[in-house]
């Protein structure tokens, strides 16, 4: 599957997988396994089970409002323009609202949205949702920030234009050099302790010094206090501070 699923926690990938090893006849995980990497198919199938696209747009807004409140301020005002990064991103809602919420702060950034599944990321970048995909915004909303396309609506190119969607799987070393802020939210949470450890790692190699990362409000990560500043508790906002200042 191009995947180490070592990196997940066991309950995860049994309420992801043992419904079809069941259905199958298999005994177990390694079993099941052994038939996908022969069958194109069910790899395929296998892979998308591993892929989690739970996303939407603003999902807790007052997390927006408290991380924009904070690029309001020094140092990020006095910076010309942003990165921001929003990861996994899936069929990206969270990378959209970033764009819209950047545009309404008179904010200069760009949005680079990651994920591993390539349907998700064309999706992405055409910017094109349904009617029920922005059942969370309201018509003022929708009326500004999309324009109407059959029975969908697309993001407007002045917004999309600063959305950038790239293939990444987030085991590996994340394609950047630096950013200025990391979406990161409800991902660690099926991750074993192990994983989150090293995909940190990887989210302090390009985030700028006092660059933010913003995790999910029912995640709890051990934070190493000397690296990392916390902005705002209730929203998961963190400040890294490179070196340990």
């Amino acid at each position: 599957m191009g995947a180490d699923i070592s990196m997940y926690r066991p309950e995860f990938l049994s309420r992801r997988f043992m419904p079809r090893i069941s259905a199958l006849g298999f005994r177990d995980l390694n079993e099941y396994l052994a038939f996908a990497g022969r069958n194109d198919n069910e790899r395929r199938a296998a892979r998308r089970r591993l892929l989690v696209p739970t996303t939407e747009f603003f999902r807790n807004r007052d997390v927006f409002e408290a991380f924009f409140g904070i690029l309001k301020k020094p140092p990020f005002s006095e910076r010309k323009k942003l990165t921001i990064l929003s990861a996994p991103c899936s069929t990206g809602e969270e990378a959209a609202s970033l764009a819209i919420s950047c545009f309404q702060n008179s904010i200069d950034a760009r949005i680079v949205a990651l994920d591993r599944s390539l349907p998700s990321l064309r999706l992405a970048a055409s910017g094109k949702y349904s009617k029920k995909a922005l059942s969370k915004l309201d018509k003022n909303e929708i009326k500004r920030y999309f324009k109407e396309d059959g029975p969908h609506r697309t993001l407007e190119d002045g917004i999309l234009k600063n959305v950038f969607p790239l293939c990444c799987d987030l085991g590996s070393e994340l394609p950047l050099k630096t950013v200025d802020a990391v979406f990161m939210r409800n991902f660690f949470i099926y991750l074993t302790d192990d994983a989150q450890k090293a995909v940190i790692g990887k989210v302090k190699k390009v985030l700028a010094d006092c660059g933010l990362l913003v995790l999910g409000k029912v995640e709890r990560l051990r934070m190493d206090p000397a690296e990392w500043k916390t902005v705002d508790l209730e929203s998961r906002i963190y400040m890294f501070r490179r070196g340990g200042r």
